[in-house]
């Protein structure tokens, strides 16, 4: 697993945390709002009743418990605006974070993509000059064929067979040998 994938995976976790939290304090302050309003209802019935008895005292108690359900209903809106506004900023920081983490992959991707072609064209540049002029070597006292092609990064063989020697353990202080590409 990358690093990209890494934040992406903590970023995530702790953004699907709030979220969840969130919807939980959400629907505790709906259910809170609902109860309200069954308060509320219950409270506009009582003082219907007591207002329609024509009792003074009971059409005071009902226009109190009037407003203190109008006032509770209220809250409950109130709150519910709260937990929807948090929820929204909630949902705006973990699309942030993600669009910032997308930029950060695109960026490295970018990155990675540009190191790729400058060492393809910087292979395709040692290629195209060791194609201008054939590698060779001069043997030297003591020198073997393992180690001429440890050299040049290629094998015994290949210089003994592109040479044409015979035994590869008969080498001579002056021979001129043709280096053959990676």
């Amino acid at each position: 697993m990358g690093l990209f994938d890494k934040i992406k995976d903590a970023v995530t976790e702790d953004d699907a945390e709030r979220a969840a939290k969130a919807k939980e304090i959400a629907d505790t302050a709906q259910e809170a709002a609902a109860d309200a309003q069954a308060r509320a209802d219950q409270a506009r019935q009582s003082a219907e009743e007591l207002a329609a008895k024509a009792d003074p005292t009971a059409a005071a108690e009902a226009a109190r418990a009037e407003e203190a359900a109008r006032s509770a209903t209220e809250a409950a809106a109130a709150t519910q605006q709260q937990l929807e506004a948090s929820v929204a900023a909630q949902a705006e920081q973990t699309q942030l974070a993600a669009a910032q983490a997308a930029d950060a992959q695109a960026e490295a991707a970018a990155a990675a993509t540009h190191a790729a072609h400058e060492a393809h064209v910087a292979h395709a540049a040692r290629q195209a000059s060791a194609r201008a002029k054939p590698r060779t070597y001069t043997v030297v006292k003591g020198d073997t064929l393992s180690e001429i092609g440890q050299k040049f990064g290629v094998s015994w063989r290949a210089i003994a067979e592109l040479n044409h020697i015979e035994n590869p353990d008969l080498i001579h202080p002056g021979q001129v040998f043709t280096i053959p590409e990676d």
